[in-house]
């Protein structure tokens, strides 16, 4: 029997004075970015002087495992907290939490070099990464397009997602690092069913609370009262969250006997708060993930569950089809399935010019920082204009510029690039989807939340921005570290 673990209330109150030191250094830090703001020198100044701040705080901090461990935590709660202070006063300091991950990342980067020296699929999924990364960057030598702020900027966009499965293997430096996590699991569904349930019962004492939603409130599928928030600022990120947090307690049901019960209740809540989200890509992607950890789940079924899952597969999407097949349509002729109709939609526009530029410099692309990503949003939209998007009404808005994935890989990288970088991601799925098999307890259960976690992220890739936002990627990547955190406590204790 595994016993779950338990969150430390009384090593965190022995933690308290650490915590509000690191609390007060960063308040400081905020305040000096406010004052510098106000004083004229910008109001990015108010994000970039504490962001720069805390993360050199951090990278001090991790030489103290202690601040290691509150800082994990802290990763966790501010996830769900700083969107809270987006939708109440329209500041946006997700860009701290950011930093924040990504300084953590570093100090996972050398475990995660000794397991890729380890794991084969591990390894060629880092070595498909450096050739995306080589790509882009000899796609910039060679055009001679890239501008520095942008190219700079643009290349630690891409190191996010490496970042933060450095992130993940952090907590190999950790005892019992998964606590926080499975607190979060537990009890992070209390506040977002009661935010639910406030903004569909009182609408109006809602949005004078919260005036700063950043995304569509109105059901496409014309049955909810509205798309839920949660603590979030976008439908999409209750989505994301809710089903991460689904497949966790699905997994903790399903591989731990003690936990079955508690584990298939939670699942079952926050399967209902994706749903709520009435996110279409999110639902799909989840519906889709569910589906192969069902038929993966044991070895020698495979053909067993799959004559189960098939009908079951076939009913979930024909009543996807009776609640999205009209909008479905509209959007399919937006992106010209119909015939002679000219592509409209933002989406589908980007990929047309990615395709564009990736034929225009064939083999390689248009280098980076100079289209479909961070840098060239921010920095240089020149690649952009001269392929005409000024004339669309969307043109300019980061919210549709950075609204997909793959179109940044292959615009500024090339086809290759692009394969490179699908590759990266099947074959991390395949890394830890085969540990899966082969294990047991809880570490199955951290396997199966890498696994499916990216799973999951793939299938809503075409639609999001999947890896390149952390807050999107950081569960499945944790687990990840937890995974092989928990594969070396068991082998010592098989000692």
């Amino acid at each position: 029997m595994i016993a779950m673990p338990r969150f430390p209330l009384e090593r965190m109150r022995a933690q308290w004075p650490k915590a509000l030191r690191l609390l007060a250094l960063f308040a400081l830090l905020l305040l000096v970015g406010l004052f510098t703001g106000l004083a004229g020198a910008g109001a990015w100044m108010l994000l970039l002087v504490p962001s720069l701040a805390f993360v050199a705080a951090m990278a001090a901090a991790m030489l103290r495992l202690s601040y290691l461990k509150m800082g994990i935590a802290a990763l966790l709660l501010l996830h769900l907290l700083l969107p809270l202070l987006l939708k109440t006063k329209g500041i946006n300091w997700v860009n701290n939490w950011q930093f924040l991950a990504m300084g953590l990342g570093l100090a996972g980067l050398l475990p995660l070099a000794r397991e890729a020296g380890r794991d084969g699929l591990l390894r060629a999924s880092l070595v498909c990464y450096g050739i995306f990364l080589a790509l882009v960057m000899v796609s910039a030598a060679v055009t001679g397009q890239s501008k520095g702020l942008a190219a700079a900027y643009q290349l630690f966009s891409i190191l996010k997602p490496l970042l933060m499965l450095g992130a993940g293997f952090a907590l190999l430096r950790l005892a019992a690092p998964g606590r926080p996590l499975w607190w979060i699991n537990d009890w992070s569904w209390l506040p977002l069913l009661a935010l639910v349930a406030w903004q569909w019962g009182a609408p109006g004492a809602y949005t004078q609370v919260f005036p700063y939603p950043h995304g569509p409130a109105s059901d496409v599928g014309g049955l909810l009262p509205s798309r839920a928030f949660g603590v979030y600022e976008h439908p999409g990120m209750l989505a994301s969250f809710t089903a991460a947090m689904t497949l966790m307690a699905l997994l903790r049901g399903l591989n731990l006997p003690q936990q079955r019960r508690r584990g298939l209740l939670l699942a079952l809540i926050y399967f209902g708060l994706l749903l709520a989200s009435g996110e279409r890509g999110e639902l799909a992607a989840m519906l889709a993930s569910l589906s192969v950890l069902y038929l993966w789940n044991r070895r020698g079924q495979l053909a067993s569950r799959l004559v189960l899952v098939l009908p079951m597969v076939a009913l979930l999407a024909a009543g996807y089809w009776m609640l999205y097949g009209d909008t479905l349509v509209q959007e399919a002729a937006q992106w010209g399935g119909a015939r002679h109709s000219a592509i409209e939609h933002p989406r589908a526009q980007l990929y047309e010019g990615a395709a564009y530029l990736a034929n225009k410099h064939f083999p390689l692309g248009s280098g980076l920082g100079t289209y479909g990503g961070a840098g060239a949003s921010k920095f240089d939209l020149s690649t952009y204009l001269s392929l005409g998007f000024g004339r669309h009404w969307w043109f300019g808005e980061e919210n549709y510029l950075l609204d997909i994935f793959w179109h940044n890989a292959l615009g500024e990288g090339g086809w290759f690039a692009l394969a490179a970088q699908v590759l990266q991601y099947l074959l991390l799925t395949a890394y830890a989807l085969r540990h899966y098999l082969g294990s047991q307890g809880l570490q199955r259960v951290y396997w199966g939340g890498a696994g499916f976690g990216v799973l999951y992220i793939l299938g809503n890739s075409l639609a999001s921005p999947s890896f390149q936002d952390p807050r999107l990627f950081v569960w499945a990547a944790l687990c990840f570290g937890l995974a092989v955190q928990q594969r070396q406590a068991d082998e010592a204790k098989a000692q």
